[in-house]
């Protein structure tokens, strides 16, 4: 338990959401109205890309992952290994393998497509080393990096820049920083709030920040113990655009100094986990309780409500899953699903949405149960759907 990496950032009983210098009260998590926001009401479509199974890549449990115009990039559990498929879902490479050897990684969690440079890069933090390898899965080359990226969060790249994204042991003095291509640093920005833990190993942030891309604006969550969300321009602009204020069950430096009152209380406060956005919305889920909520703030209502469903943004478009996005890059929001999913929700709501994306859902459904039948389990399912 003491290993856990935490991604903490909003926590809740009464609720302050500022945007701009207006702030607005909600109340508490067990007094959050339910809303009425299907899918049919947000999207025009939706994608679904089942992945190839074979025995070469039979990915297990999909933990991060990016995609990009062509390419999709997965790590998975137990093995901690990267695959790279198509944007089709046919399986390309396994990159590289856990070592620490030529081309191999301990801890990949942070990771990125560049098609422009046709490279894919891994950032192996415990060794401070940034690898490199072609579209084909080869190693290219390792570039050692500055030795305080060891602990931190994430890594994106938005334009010619590369941001790291830091939170390690309350001690990082800036929450980004902004590199060159070739990893000369340009810019630091944000101090984060401080802190000394008593039991380093406790309280350590180490999995990816909430981010996403919408309107050309890259945004950012604060590190923990912060609870600004960020626009960045392609100038490196900030623009503190929304404040979630989670009030009295919020973790507080106390918490994160004393690894035995953290592992006594931590149930008790709501871990932050993402943040995205539309025309209209905001989409919010955290951990409360061992259990994810999922909300949306109406920016036009200026009022936070509870989705109906314990797994988002309920499907009434097709029918399929219920729905809550990993990932944003504008109008498309992705997540990743298991193949079994499909077959134990397929139907379970009166589909909205023209008869050719219902049709094509029942197709999918039955495919990934004939690859069930043949092999333990058919690989995750890639979802897109596409904003209005």
């Amino acid at each position: 338990m003491k290993n856990l990496l935490l991604s903490l950032f909003f926590v809740a009983s009464s609720v302050h959401i500022v945007v701009g210098q207006e702030k607005i009260r909600i109340e508490p998590i067990g007094r959050i109205s339910a809303g009425r926001l299907p899918l049919s009401e947000l999207i025009e479509s939706v994608e679904y890309i089942p992945l190839e199974t074979n025995t070469m890549c039979l990915l297990g449990e999909v933990t991060f992952f990016k995609v990009s115009k062509n390419y999709l990039l997965l790590r998975c559990d137990p093995s901690s290994l990267i695959y790279l498929f198509s944007r089709t879902g046919k399986f390309i490479a396994q990159i590289g393998g856990i070592g620490s050897g030529h081309g191999e990684y301990n801890v990949p969690i942070p990771f990125s497509i560049d098609e422009t440079k046709l490279q894919l890069l891994v950032w192996n933090s415990i060794q401070s080393k940034m690898l490199y390898y072609n579209l084909n899965g080869q190693f290219i080359k390792a570039l050692d990096l500055p030795s305080y990226h060891v602990f931190a969060g994430q890594h994106r790249q938005f334009g010619n820049y590369h941001v790291m994204m830091f939170n390690g042991f309350g001690q990082d003095e800036f929450s980004y920083r902004f590199f060159s291509e070739e990893f000369e640093l340009l810019s630091q920005r944000v101090k984060p709030v401080r802190y000394v833990s008593r039991d380093r190993s406790s309280t350590v942030f180490a999995g990816p920040f909430s981010h996403y891309i919408f309107n050309g604006l890259l945004h950012v969550r604060d590190a923990s113990l912060n609870d600004t969300i960020y626009s960045i321009t392609r100038n490196l602009s900030f623009t503190p655009k929304y404040i979630v204020d989670f009030g009295r069950l919020s973790f507080t430096t106390q918490i994160f100094e004393n690894s035995e009152l953290f592992l006594r209380t931590w149930k008790d406060h709501a871990w932050g986990s993402s943040f995205f956005e539309s025309n209209n919305y905001v989409f919010i889920s955290f951990l409360y309780q061992e259990q994810f909520i999922y909300l949306y703030y109406d920016k036009d209502r200026r009022q936070v409500l509870k989705f109906d469903s314990n797994s988002g943004i309920p499907n009434d478009y097709d029918g399929g899953p219920d729905f809550f996005p990993q990932y944003q890059n504008e109008k498309e929001l992705i997540a990743i699903k298991n193949a079994y999913i499909f077959e134990e929700n397929v139907n379970r709501r009166h589909p909205r949405g023209n008869q050719v994306a219902v049709n094509r859902l029942k197709r999918i459904t039955t495919e990934l149960g004939t690859i069930s039948n043949s092999m333990s389990e058919a690989n995750p399912v890639v979802v897109i759907v596409k904003l209005k």
